[in-house]
């Protein structure tokens, strides 16, 4: 589309009104967006309940309630896994796992450690290492304790309230310094790329660049960078087209 417009503009032929085909895969992508929405709130109208401190599943279907459950714990009585001893890794920062199924069982995963830290000592089964991991847990509520044997992961411990705390308190932070960036870009191509001719003409551009974002971020959440890439998109191809723009 960005290559069709171009040389439009080459050619001469170039028509204001071509932008609009700018916002068909955005439009596909919130209609998309929409549906999704749509189907969970069919759910929701079937009583569609879903709590993942329980890992269970519940909805009503012909009258009667019915319910999902799975374990996704893996109980370990032995010593080891393939000759590792268990031990306790405090989740770091790129700390990296993976969760995937084999014959229909779970399988947990760690891929990267990152900058994660072992709690000291090594602990001959499963139930002394949780309940070891349970007392740290209660000095450190934020904590994020895998109880791993190599790489496999046995047990996950945290404080699930308060890492859905944390979680919202990151989302905020990403959200509202996204929003100051995207509003900056925005006033920097209005100024630069646009030269929009007024004041006013500068502070609308930004504001309805930063409003955008705002959907955006309702619509895929602030824990992806979706809507980033989605404006940054944006700002490329008014970039690029900014001399045809201004004409």
């Amino acid at each position: 589309m960005g290559v069709y417009l171009k040389y439009r503009h080459s050619s001469g032929s170039s028509d204001p009104l071509l932008f609009w085909l700018l916002a068909l895969p955005f439009g596909v992508g919130l209609v998309a967006e929409a549906h999704f929405s749509y189907s969970w709130r069919l759910a929701d109208l079937k009583g569609f309940r879903y709590d993942p401190d329980t890992q269970e599943a519940r909805w009503e279907e012909d009258g009667t309630i019915r319910v999902f459950r799975i374990d996704l714990r893996q109980p370990v009585p032995t010593a080891s896994l393939d000759g590792d001893a268990i031990r306790i890794l405090r989740a770091g920062k790129h700390t990296l796992t993976r969760l995937q199924y084999e014959n229909g069982m779970p399988e947990d995963t760690l891929l990267r450690i990152g900058q994660g830290t072992f709690l000291p000592g090594e602990f001959p089964d499963l139930p002394s290492a949780q309940a070891i991991a349970a007392k740290e847990l209660v000095k450190d509520r934020s904590a994020l304790l895998y109880i791993v044997s190599g790489a496999n992961i046995l047990d996950t411990l945290m404080d699930r309230a308060q890492q859905r705390r944390l979680q919202r308190q990151s989302g905020r932070r990403h959200a509202v310094v996204s929003t100051i960036v995207v509003c900056v870009i925005a006033a920097c191509i209005s100024i630069f790329a646009l030269q929009l001719p007024t004041l006013l003409a500068h502070v609308v551009f930004a504001g309805c660049m930063t409003l955008i974002y705002v959907v955006l971020l309702r619509l895929f959440g602030t824990r992806n960078y979706d809507a980033l890439i989605i404006m940054a998109i944006i700002f490329v191809m008014l970039t690029f087209l900014s001399t045809t723009i201004r004409k």
